[in-house]
């Protein structure tokens, strides 16, 4: 099964990116981020949004 979302670490991973461009990404709301218990995740539905559209 496909997983749903995603931490910071993973979105790098996915992205193909360094660990700091991901953090600026969803710092500066580039990337939509949601709260789970106490954890932050960003959904993959929005990670496959942003790189369609290029926006939030």
């Amino acid at each position: 099964m496909e997983k749903a979302t995603f931490t910071v670490h993973e979105l790098a991973e996915y992205l193909n990116i360094g660990l700091n461009n991901a953090y600026k990404l969803v710092r500066d709301g580039e990337i939509h981020l949601v709260k789970i218990g106490k954890q932050f995740r960003i959904p993959k539905i929005c990670v496959d949004e942003w790189l369609i559209t290029g926006k939030k």
